[in-house]
């Protein structure tokens, strides 16, 4: 006979399992968080196979501190996997213009008709590894006014759910986008095809969408992102906004707690929301009412870009008492010993953890023996990567494990004035970063930059290390400061430099700047202390001219006094090309250019190696092109052509075959390109853009 419990024993049994699951006894579910941006991934070389997938995606996370895996399907309104709620990404057109944006569609497609869905693999791998598993769904997302093709077909159909709407007539111009606005300055202008949360249609969209993560998968919960990006109703500070979208969480909330129940372990609801908490009431976000109710379990206050100068006060103590926790976040991958910097001030500020967004290799990766502060050089792949790469990742989960560790602060700088787009001012106030008080005019007068310091510099004399403060300024027009006065927590700073550099190269993170000299000075280890200090500089006299502005404030901190150079890299030989009759359009048919190589270029390459490789730079090419190559009446075989695309989200790909010396000719070579069939989803040919001939490294 089957037991069919009374409804009193089912209630009591579920009350039970969800305060049980959901009460986290005091301590945080997870300390360190690693923000997988996975939507990148299908941008790769095409075809990706599970296995190359899971190579980039998860190997890097083995073996290191991170105990949750937040991971990000979604840009705009579209997603790197299959759901039965949402579309694919860059699937609302039926043919596309740039190879880059095919690879993203169809490697994502070929991973699911792989049994290989992103969603799927993130739960097996991670859950193999000990992690929480938790989906990213952001609810807003401005990407697709910048490229037309990320826009989803319910945007498309839908214009009127959107915040520029202005009536049924209302028809946004995709196309364009963002560059074809008169008026490119303020929030309106990178806000208006995001969607409008006051209509349910909405509301319901991304409920489904939700739902179908939490129940169709192994996940341990689900991530909102309300700061990618921050804008959700057209006006701001009404209270029916914010009830609205509490009633959202509500439903999300008894969601995850049905999930719970039904699979015996926690389900966690982690939001990321703009931060300061009055800003996020304005619009529409009542987190003081989601804490009050129990209703999330963890809050992340920003997305990252503002890091050291991040106060986490107010958060702190509207979580006190409750089982909710606060954990802070870095946006764009940075050098360990800034990482570790931050790491140690937002632990002593008070966060309960750390989160990592945008720290993927595959957008900032570099080789050994190359500088992490130069150009981006391309893509990098897992097995490629710089051994430093993400060695935070076996640290910052517990403060002891680097507390005297080489750090450097680098304080974030953006722009006071009105520009552009996403930038500056406009960035502060849609972000709501004013806190950031970087840059700073140094008119006559006194100007304080407070800033936070984490190093307990006497206890590691204690523990006989020996470490070195040194303070770095960059200051714009620095020769019109006539006369002028530094100091530390009142401590007036000595004159003499430790070094002038003009400038420097400029760091992939956005905020360090080469407009100005950069001056070092040694810092005594009293003037600092553990905690908040101030940097005040008193102008007391100007020149004519510009006014002197202070754009950027670093503090390095050296435990351990050694140099870290870069690993060399043996050049491989090559040949200059010259004279290459490029671009070629490479259209269907036969096509050919001449270049001229030196013979004494030739024989200086051949006679460090024997092998050769004919490298050719190709814009817009993809896997299903096919043609023939010949170089000086000698056809290259087609089985040993091999493709790489130079960067995931870029059209061009080095396309290489092996070749052999007496294949060239010193003096005039010709190159023949035989076209027999291009890519029909594809809009626009293929184009040569560059010829390279290169050997092996000795």
């Amino acid at each position: 006979m089957l037991y069919k419990p009374s409804l009193l024993v089912v209630l009591t049994t579920a009350l039970f399992v969800s305060l049980s699951f959901n009460s986290f006894a005091g301590e945080p579910p997870f300390r360190l968080v690693f923000e997988a941006e996975w939507n990148d991934v299908p941008c790769t070389d095409y075809p990706i196979s599970p296995e190359k997938w899971a190579a980039e995606c998860i190997a890097p996370l083995v073996n290191t501190q991170v105990d949750c895996l937040l991971y990000n399907l979604c840009s705009s309104d579209g997603y790197c996997c299959q759901l039965n709620s949402g579309e694919y990404l860059m699937d609302a057109f039926e043919k596309l213009p740039d190879a880059w944006v095919w690879r993203y569609r169809e490697n994502t497609k070929h991973l699911v008709a792989a049994d290989a869905n992103p969603p799927k693999l993130a739960c097996e791998y991670g859950h193999r590894l000990g992690l929480k598993v938790i989906p990213i769904v952001r609810m807003n997302d401005m990407h697709d006014m910048f490229y037309l093709y990320e826009v989803s077909r319910f945007k498309l159909d839908n214009p009127h759910l959107l915040l520029g709407s202005t009536g049924k007539d209302w028809k946004p111009n995709w196309k364009e986008g963002f560059r074809g606005l008169d008026n490119k300055k303020g929030i309106d202008a990178i806000t208006w095809g995001m969607f409008d949360f006051a209509h349910k249609e909405v509301r319901d969209h991304r409920l489904a969408i939700i739902e179908e993560f939490i129940t169709r998968w192994d996940n341990d919960g689900v991530s909102l992102d309300f700061d990618r990006d921050p804008r959700f109703f057209k006006e701001e500070g009404k209270a029916e906004n914010a009830a609205l979208m509490t009633e959202m969480i509500r439903t999300i909330r008894r969601t995850l707690d049905r999930v719970a129940a039904e699979r015996g372990r926690p389900q966690y609801f982690h939001v990321r929301v703009i931060p300061e908490i009055d800003v996020c009431y304005a619009r529409g976000l009542d987190v003081r009412t989601w804490v009050e109710e129990g209703l999330v379990d963890v809050i992340t206050p920003g997305c990252g870009y503002m890091t050291f100068s991040l106060d986490l006060t107010e958060w702190l103590e509207l979580v006190e008492g409750r089982d909710c926790w606060i954990i802070a976040c870095n946006n764009k991958w940075k050098p360990k010993e800034e990482t570790r910097a931050w790491a140690k001030l937002m632990y002593q500020r008070g966060a309960h953890g750390v989160q990592l967004f945008n720290f993927g290799h595959l957008l900032y990766g570099h080789r050994p023996g190359t500088d992490h502060r130069a150009a981006r050089p391309g893509t990098v792949w897992y097995h490629e990567l710089h051994p430093d790469y993400y060695q935070v990742l076996h640290e910052i989960h517990d403060v002891n494990a680097f507390s005297f560790k080489n750090c450097r602060y680098a304080w974030e700088s953006y722009s006071h004035e009105l520009k552009n787009g996403e930038s500056a001012l406009t960035h502060r106030r849609h972000r709501a970063i004013d806190g950031i008080v970087l840059p700073v005019k140094l008119t006559v007068g006194r100007h304080t930059v407070p800033f936070g310091f984490a190093e307990d510099l006497p206890t590691a004399r204690s523990v006989a290390l020996n470490p070195k403060v040194n303070l770095s300024t960059l200051i714009s027009d620095s020769a019109n400061l006539a006369e002028y006065e530094l100091l530390i927590n009142g401590n007036a700073l000595p004159l003499d430099l430790l070094q002038t550099i003009t400038a420097r190269p400029t760091l992939r993170d956005g905020y360090t700047r080469s407009d100005g000299p950069w001056k070092t000075r040694q810092l005594p280890d009293e003037y600092l202390h553990m905690g908040e200090n101030e940097l005040t500089i008193v102008v007391k006299q100007l020149r004519d001219g510009t006014v002197p502005q202070l754009n950027n404030l670093e503090i390095d901190v050296r435990y351990v006094d050694n140099v870290e150079q870069p690993l060399m890299q043996s050049m491989a030989p090559s040949i200059p090309v010259h004279d290459a009759k490029l671009p070629v359009i490479m259209t269907v048919g036969r096509h050919a250019t001449d270049f001229r190589l030196d013979e004494a270029q030739i024989k200086m390459a051949v006679e460090q190696t024997d092998n050769l490789q004919l490298k050719l730079r190709i814009g817009n090419h993809t896997y299903y092109d096919e043609f023939d190559v010949t170089i000086n009446g000698h056809t290259l075989p087609a089985e040993t052509q091999k493709t790489r695309a130079v960067f995931i989200m870029n059209n061009q790909s080095w396309v290489t075959y092996p070749m052999k010396k007496e294949q060239l000719t010193p003096g005039d070579n010709k190159l023949v390109l035989q076209v027999r069939k291009l890519n029909p989803a594809i809009s626009e040919p293929p184009q040569l853009m560059a010829i390279e001939i290169v050997g092996e490294s000795p």
